[in-house]
């Protein structure tokens, strides 16, 4: 899932992923995620910390 979430964000200049908010990237995320699960689906992703380096 790491690998998942490191290559969406990398597929995005830090102007979309700051206008996205948080709720939003949460559920491209979910989406990207559940298309590789097959034994089941992420209904919820929490994160501790949020931050995008520029």
């Amino acid at each position: 899932m790491r690998s998942i979430i490191l290559d969406w964000f990398s597929r995005r200049t830090l102007a979309e992923i700051t206008g996205m908010g948080e709720a939003k990237i949460k559920q491209e995320l979910i989406q990207e995620i559940n298309r590789d699960l097959v034994l089941g689906q992420v209904s919820v992703l929490y994160f501790e910390q949020f931050m995008v380096l520029d």
